[in-house]
């Protein structure tokens, strides 16, 4: 069966993502992450915080493939293939440095989904990029992405 999904959040997941790596608030991720992909999250939340940054990515572009709705048991989950582009930067938490900026990059994904009362929920999230994103030594204090986001 193949359909479409419709969250009921009122902020798409991916901008949730960027807000999360940003204040480092796990509790906004809850609203549409759950299972692994919370907790792969949470582990990256984590290290931010113990190195002291945050980070700032901007969603350029993004676009969906085929969508598989399917059951497994008494579940209904979902697999979809999302097309995204991201740039964005690393900020030092204490005083706001730019450290570095990554340059626009493709970022192909097939993100799982469980259907849970009557929001659908991101279980876990396969990447499918295995280079990494150009990455540019910054050391501004009034980073130019900041103007442009």
């Amino acid at each position: 069966m193949v359909g479409t999904l419709n969250f009921v959040q009122s902020i798409p997941p991916s901008d949730l993502e960027a807000e999360a790596l940003m204040t480092q608030d796990l509790a906004t991720l809850g609203q549409v992450f759950t299972g692994d992909a919370l907790r792969n999250y949470k582990a990256i939340l984590s290290q931010l915080r113990i190195r002291g940054i945050y980070l700032f990515n901007i969603l350029e572009s993004q676009s969906f493939g085929e969508i598989k709705v399917y059951t497994e048991g008494s579940k209904l989950l979902a697999e979809a293939e999302v097309f995204e582009t991201w740039s964005g930067h690393t900020h030092r938490a204490s005083d706001q440095l730019c450290i570095e900026n990554q340059e626009s990059h493709d970022a192909p994904q097939t993100v799982f989904l469980e259907k849970k009362k009557d929001s659908w929920y991101i279980t876990s999230i396969s990447h499918d990029n295995t280079s990494p994103p150009i990455t540019n030594q910054c050391g501004q204090y009034n980073c130019y992405l900041l103007t442009q986001s």
